[in-house]
Formats: C-alpha cells, structure tokens, sequence
C-alpha cells in the first residue's frame, strides 16, 4: 500500500510545476502544450522554440535537464530549457540553450559553418 504521505506530495509537485509551466507560458504570450498525452513534447512552444520548464531547488544536473529538452524538441525547433530554481525570492529563472543554437541565432553561423569557410 503506497504511503498516504508520498502521494499527497507527488501530487503537490505535480500541480506546483504545472503553475510553474503556466506562469512561463504567461511570461512568453502563449500557453502549455495540453494535448501531449502519452507523447514527449515541450511545455512550451513559441515560435522556433521549444520550451521544456523545470523547477528545481538547486542548478544540479543541468546537463541532463537540457538533454531532455533537446529529447523533446520537435525537428526545426531551438531547445531551450526554461529552469526556475526556488531558492530566495523572488525565484531565479533562468533560460538555457545549447552554445551552436545560441551562436546561430546571434551571431548567424555556428563552429561548424565557421570552419567549412
């Protein structure tokens, strides 16, 4: 029998990273993907972005929160990893991509199309 305890804070989790997804949805003029039922998807797509939201205590792991993100982003779309962590207040948020997609979006070539010149 499962402890009556962890259920009720599986389900405050939950529905604490929910709000947290809807208020970036907020913050970026759109709203979460809800029709993912059963597939991987992003929490968020905004343009060229793919948005994957998580909301942590600490910055550990990072490297593997932004593997799920470029898991989950659809073919032709930028991850990003939108990462709240909860410490202090107001929280920090922070917003990570990877350096090639940051370089391609600012600077309008990536390492790669730099040393095929």
């Amino acid at each position: 029998m499962k402890d009556p305890e962890n259920v009720r804070r599986g389900r405050l989790n939950k529905s604490r990273s929910k709000a947290i997804e809807r208020e970036w949805a907020k913050a970026l003029g759109t709203t979460r993907i809800t029709d993912s039922r059963g597939t991987r998807q992003p929490d968020i797509r905004v343009g060229p972005w793919d948005v994957e939201v998580k909301s942590r205590k600490g910055h550990k792991n990072l490297v593997g929160l932004m593997d799920e993100a470029v898991a989950k982003a659809k073919k032709g779309q930028t991850p990003v990893l939108g990462l709240e962590i909860r410490q202090g207040n107001p929280h920090e948020r922070l917003v990570i991509m990877r350096r090639s997609d940051w370089v391609a979006w600012n600077i309008g070539t990536t390492e790669d199309d730099a040393a095929d010149q």
